[in-house]
């Protein structure tokens, strides 16, 4: 196989379409529309560094990087990862072993135009990682983030039987809110109603952290990620890879979810309620919600996303990891780049503690 580089993400947009339907594990943050839309709203701090693995002349892997500079150090990190919570190499599965071996030799070749490669939101089970180390490049000890998900059964009581007496009917309880008209969801599809509901779901989402005096939205409270939402959105709904729901009690409107799907997975992403309605424990409905609209709609996985908040073993998930790892070769440059990422992901770990208490306090205005 043969590697080539650019950094055109629109060259590569027709091949990339179609080897991202052929790799099951791909999830919808790999997709040509997400990273195009990120790339516009937040890489001008680096260029694209895509590097396209072919067979002959088929597109048989791509590994998506944003080469950046901090200070006089270059890094290569995964394009589009921050928002998006997982990342890998996009490859066929008959070919990810190869493209693998070729991507790591290719990257140690290259090893004069980057100092660290950032691998961060990668699947625990990824063969990436021993790819690298296959190929001689050094690493730190990786980070691991808990990212809890459901596998699903074939039936929604099937699932309810694998819970404990309290949880089933915890969930049961949850459910006839919904059935019994006292709350409704709808799915919404125009692109002027999607457009107006994200601007709703961000409003509720910088109101609930202020009624709880808590400065955590960063640039989740921006315009600048209401934009990237809204075009996002926008450009997922037409593939079934995105879902906007509106929650409402009569004519009031109670939240909006921002969802994300493929064909094996629901992506449980982002949400926005209004804090009036707090007592009805909107965040619990539209999860039971979701885990029975995915179960019915054939996904195998409903995924809470990174994180250990406590809701989410509410419903018996089961636990993974998401590692965040750091690479470097023998060049003097990358052994300066591995000691500052590494103070970096202690200063990390540290923060994280520290904060452990405050998502434990939010989790409670998510459910």
């Amino acid at each position: 196989m043969r590697v080539t580089l650019t950094e055109d993400l629109d060259a590569l947009a027709d091949e990339w379409r179609v080897l991202f339907e052929r790799d099951p594990l791909a999830a919808p943050f790999l997709s040509v529309e997400w990273l195009t839309v990120w790339q516009r709203h937040f890489g001008a701090d680096g260029v694209p560094w895509l590097l396209a693995i072919r067979d002959g002349e088929r597109l048989a892997g791509l590994a998506l990087f944003h080469l950046g500079h901090r200070r006089s150090l270059r890094f290569l990190t995964g394009l589009g990862v921050g928002f998006g919570d997982y990342w890998d190499v996009v490859a066929a599965p008959e070919d990810r072993p190869e493209v693998l071996a070729a991507l790591a030799t290719e990257l140690r070749r290259r090893s004069g135009e980057w100092d660290a490669l950032v691998i961060d939101k990668l699947p625990e089970d990824s063969p990436l990682v021993p790819a690298l180390r296959r190929a001689g490049l050094r690493s730190l000890p990786a980070t691991r983030w808990p990212s809890p998900r459901i596998v699903l059964p074939d039936s929604f009581d099937a699932y309810l039987e694998g819970l404990s007496k309290n949880r089933r009917y915890r969930i049961r309880r949850n459910l006839k809110v919904l059935d019994g008209g006292e709350l409704s969801v709808r799915e919404l599809t125009d692109p002027v109603a999607v457009t107006a509901s994200l601007e709703r779901w961000q409003a509720l989402r910088v109101q609930w952290w202020e009624k709880r005096e808590r400065q955590m939205m960063g640039e989740h409270g921006s315009e600048r990620f209401l934009a990237f939402t809204q075009e996002v959105v926008l450009a997922l709904i037409p593939s079934g890879r995105a879902a906007i729901w509106e929650v409402s009690s009569g004519d009031r409107l109670v939240g909006v979810t921002v969802n994300f799907m493929d064909g094996r997975t629901f992506y449980y992403w982002l949400w926005g309620f209004d804090a009036e309605f707090e007592q009805l424990r909107p965040g619990h409905i539209l999860i039971a919600h979701a885990i029975r609209w995915s179960i019915e709609t054939g996904r195998r996985y409903f995924d809470f996303m990174i994180g250990d908040e406590p809701y989410k073993y509410d419903y018996a998930p089961e636990d993974r990891a998401i590692l965040s790892m750091t690479f470097g070769n023998r060049r003097p440059r990358s052994r300066a780049a591995l000691g500052a990422s590494q103070a970096k992901h202690l200063l990390s770990a540290t923060r994280s503690r520290i904060s452990s208490s405050e998502r434990q306090i939010a989790s409670r205005g998510r459910a």
